[in-house]
């Protein structure tokens, strides 16, 4: 992987006592510059809407991306890396929020449709996991209906147990349209019980860094700051049982290169995507372990975002969103995303093989020649609220192209004099469009409305008792993590982790 010179985040590593104070930023409310034209009417309670502050839907409080889309996705599916900026999007937690920050999803190429073509929907009748939308093989887009995907990244959840200002790194893997999705080597995304022993599907390489089942926390005095993620295609010597169905040999590997982790951290063994096809024929040979894998977009998905309303006595409407914050570079941009490439074979994926199977040293570097950067296009997309318009932060998070062409990045221009830039929280309606400009003083209940903070969670998570048929090769050690919680665990040699049971 290529490394950025802005700096890398610090993962929390085993053992490393981070501290659990996250920086505050201080988002000022924004309550309107111009002169009061009617006096502030009494206070009513504000109506909470738990998602849709922002949504790129006029009809719905559907999520909304900030995006870009690759010209050359299908050049080179053996692997694909990027850089993400991670930061304190809020103050501090609130409830039910969820955001993730500059990622994207590879799921198996169909050698036989163009890339334009590709639908993502999950229908799962009448077998999980495959579409219901072509049902005659023949056609030759048959083998898009079953809906494998790697994802995940960085960003918070609002199924998380332990909350924190600071994102989360969490792997997510799905081979069947999200009836199963795995992000752990015990246990499944955002799962609150362990993965039952015959659906783990990601195995640890190394011992240096600990995947909680709740996300890898991060040290809140590092951020803002990068982290870079490669998944490639390897080779790997089989391991695992057998899935009763024919195998392909791609061993989805990923890498992460943080301030103080460089390298691999596991991979997803082939019997997870091969499995998913044995309840229907026509989609062997079209999964993840044999495919050629496509990452069409870099992009940062917004999916709930809640907002107050209060409607005061003269029947005007007003809204409050939470205080959004982004650091600002000295070019008056946020860097959302860097450095998006696609990687060929010869990359990394054949030199390995290579080293394997003839006992020579394995491969260090990457072959930059088989290293495709992905330019990017970006389209404007409005932002709605309960289907009114808010030309302010459609304006504000339009996302343009980095001059490398490979990222994407918010503009604030000049106004931006300091390293952090605050959306405003309190529009008004008039319309079918909102405005940060009050006419008046906006309600004085809904000014003050707080939005709910998470309550500390007593969750813990316990292991399985089949665990205990693998020999354990350490003691037990505890790590307390950034979010607040501790972590008891202990190291296995690779071929004796659970996850390979």
């Amino acid at each position: 992987m290529r490394r950025v010179s802005r700096g890398g985040i610090v993962v929390v590593l085993v053992g490393v006592l981070a501290s659990q104070g996250v920086p505050r930023v201080g988002a000022q409310e924004h309550r309107g510059s111009v002169p009061s034209r009617r006096a502030a009417s009494a206070s009513v309670v504000p109506t909470y809407h738990n998602l849709g502050a922002i949504s790129s839907s006029s009809t719905s409080d559907g999520s909304y991306y900030l995006s870009g889309w690759d010209n050359a996705a299908s050049a080179s599916g053996a692997g694909f890396s990027w850089y993400s900026l991670a930061w304190p999007v809020l103050p501090q937690p609130i409830k039910g929020f969820q955001m993730g920050l500059a990622g994207t999803w590879i799921t198996p190429s169909d050698p036989g449709t163009p890339v334009a073509t590709i639908q993502h929907l999950c229908d799962t009748s009448p077998v999980q996991g495959i579409k219901n939308t072509v049902q005659d093989p023949a056609s030759g887009t048959f083998g898009l209906q079953l809906f494998q995907t790697i994802e995940g990244g960085l960003g918070w959840w609002a199924n998380e147990e332990f909350t924190s200002a600071t994102p989360k790194y969490i792997v997510n893997i799905t081979s069947n349209c999200y009836e199963n999705a795995v992000s752990t080597p015990g246990w499944g995304t955002f799962g609150t019980s362990p993965l039952a022993r015959n659906q783990t599907a990601f195995a640890q390489l190394s011992n240096r860094i600990l995947m909680p089942p709740d996300g890898m926390t991060l040290n809140p005095t590092s951020t803002p700051g990068y982290i870079g993620t490669n998944w490639s295609a390897l080779t790997f010597p089989a391991t695992g049982p057998t899935s009763g169905v024919a195998t392909g040999p791609n061993d989805w590997t990923v890498f992460l290169n943080a301030a103080n982790f460089q390298g691999p951290l596991g991979y997803v063994v082939p019997q997870f995507w091969s499995q998913a096809s044995s309840a229907n024929a026509y989609q062997r040979g079209l999964t993840l372990d044999v495919r050629p894998g496509i990452a069409y977009s870099l992009a940062s998905e917004w999916n709930s975002i809640p907002y107050f309303e209060s409607t005061d006595s003269s029947g005007a409407v007003y809204s409050k969103i939470p205080p959004l914050q982004f650091p600002v570079d000295a070019n008056g941009r946020t860097v959302i995303g860097e450095d998006f490439s696609a990687y060929g074979p010869g990359a990394l994926a054949t030199p390995l093989e290579n080293a394997l199977s003839t006992g020579s040293p394995l491969p260090a570097t990457i072959n930059a020649s088989s290293v495709v950067p992905l330019t990017m296009s970006t389209s404007s997309v409005p932002v709605y609220q309960d289907g009114a318009s808010v030309p302010e932060l459609s304006n504000a998070l339009t996302v343009s192209t980095t001059s490398s062409g490979t990222g994407l990045a918010l503009t604030w221009g000049a106004s931006a004099a300091s390293s952090t830039r605050s959306l405003p929280q309190i529009f008004e309606r008039s319309g079918g469009t909102l405005s940060s400009t009050l006419s008046s003083p906006a309600p004085a209940a809904l000014s003050a409305a707080s939005f709910p903070r998470v309550t500390p969670s007593t969750f813990v998570y316990q292991a399985p008792s089949w665990w205990s048929a693998s020999p354990a090769a350490s003691p037990t050690f505890t790590a307390r993590l950034s979010d607040g919680s501790v972590a008891t665990y202990r190291w296995y040699e690779f071929v004796d982790q659970p996850a390979l049971q």
